[in-house]
């Protein structure tokens, strides 16, 4: 007899002994029902209404609940709260809260004396705006809003212009439209005392980074005033005792300036009065004290060149050759510039650049006395040829650095009957005028 194989299935269920309800709130506040488990609140952004879920154990569980009906604050900014029952806490529950991630905000751009602010950022605080000799950077740190806080925030493109002036922090918020409200704190300066002139020196105030002298008074004696280090500044200050020389002919027209050098004397550089070069009969005086000199306008024209001297002062105190008080140079022609400099005593090196030779345009034989000008000829010069009757021509251009009036258009001229040795062709006022040589 065959035997019958029976399979029971048994569907098996769980039965978990929690439910969870959700707990209305209001102003902030929610109302934890009794013999709840624990409660869940979440916001899915910042300023939203939380939510909250309670997990309720089952009649006759025997796990921690609230025992009553509890109320529970949910104002304070958070992302997602689980909130469970405490007896140890004194107001029955405790929290374990997790708030939104801060606010990730770019970094600001500082371009010369502009800060461009993070986007999103409330406030910042600059430093490093203290005006040194030795640059200074400037730092920025600019803090970004919590999620949860409502207050002003800086849009995008705000530019902070630093104030002028001796200012060595600023600290800057967002106004209520995200306009720029800001407080700054000055540069402290240290304590020096007064400089003295005496007998041509001048003796610096020690913690001075740098001073000034200029003439005052109806005897152009020697003015100096001095500026103090600035808080917050690393630039070098003179020393206790530091001395400077000034030069001996300080007037009216001198004015110096005395620099604090790292662990070196104090640096004086003088502006002393101009002196002008003299041109006279083809000879330049070249002023005392002059360094080089550069002469220009020697070219060789028809329209004579205008010759200028640009000349350079030695620094009173350096050990650069000078000129002497009787320094003169006999102009030279055919040179576009020449520069001099002193060797020993009056006497001038000099260095010249010819003058580059006039393009020639216009060079041929003709026959009988018509001549025809070219364009652009400034001269041409005309000589006999060895046929009676030939004559040989030639036209040269413009010499570079010149300012020669050139035919310009093309032009016909008769030369003399009589007989010559040469012909010079030139433009004047746009028409040929010839000049001529006999050899009589």
């Amino acid at each position: 007899m065959g035997s019958v194989l029976f399979v029971v299935l048994f569907a098996c269920v769980v039965f978990q002994n929690t439910h969870a309800v959700p707990v209305p709130v209001a102003d902030g506040k929610a109302l934890v029902p009794a013999d709840s488990l624990s409660c869940v609140a979440t916001r899915l952004s910042p300023g939203d209404a939380p939510v909250v879920d309670c997990d309720l154990a089952e009649p006759g569980s025997e796990e921690d609940t609230f025992t009553t009906a509890t109320i529970v604050d949910l104002s304070s900014p958070f992302a997602r709260c689980e909130i469970g029952p405490s007896s140890s806490a004194e107001t029955g529950f405790e929290f374990d809260c997790s708030p939104f991630p801060a606010i990730e905000l770019e970094k600001p751009v500082v371009k010369g004396r502009t800060l461009e602010v993070s986007e999103g950022a409330v406030s910042c605080e600059v430093t490093g705006l203290q005006k040194c000799r030795r640059a200074t950077p400037v730092a920025v740190n600019c803090k970004g809003a919590k999620p949860s806080d409502d207050s002003p925030r800086f849009g995008k493109g705000v530019v902070f212009e630093f104030p002028e002036g001796a200012t060595s922090r600023c600290d800057i918020t967002a106004g209520p439209d995200g306009q720029i409200v800001q407080s700054c704190v000055g540069s402290p300066l240290l304590a020096i005392a007064e400089p003295v002139v005496e007998e041509g020196k001048v003796t610096l105030p020690a913690g001075a980074t740098n001073c000034e002298v200029i003439p005052g008074g109806d005897d152009n004696e020697p003015v100096v005033t001095c500026a103090a280090l600035v808080g917050g500044c690393s630039d070098p200050t003179f020393e206790e005792g530091a001395m400077v020389d000034l030069p001996a002919d300080f007037d009216s027209d001198t004015t110096c300036t005395i620099e604090a050098v790292e662990g070196g004397e104090p640096k004086i550089s003088c502006k002393l009065p101009p002196k002008v070069p003299v041109f006279e009969d083809g000879t330049l005086s070249i002023p005392e004290g002059i360094a080089s000199c550069e002469v220009t306008g020697l070219e060789e024209c028809i329209k004579p060149a205008l010759t200028k001297a640009s000349c350079k002062y030695a620094d009173p105190n350096s050990d650069v050759p000078k000129f002497g008080k009787s320094a003169t140079f006999n102009l030279l022609k055919g040179f576009s510039r020449c520069v001099l400099t002193p060797r020993e005593g009056d006497e001038a090196f000099v260095d010249c650049t010819p003058t580059p030779p006039s393009e020639t345009i216009l060079k041929e034989t003709i026959n009988g006395r018509s001549v025809t000008l070219p364009v652009g000829a400034v001269s041409c010069t005309v000589t006999p040829a060895e046929e009676e009757g030939d004559y040989e021509v030639e036209c040269v251009g413009v010499t570079e650095g010149c300012n020669d009036p050139e035919f310009e258009e093309e032009t016909v001229t008769t030369l003399p009957k009589d007989s010559f040795e040469s012909c010079t062709v030139t433009p004047r006022k746009g028409k040929p005028f010839v000049a001529c040589e006999t050899g009589e």
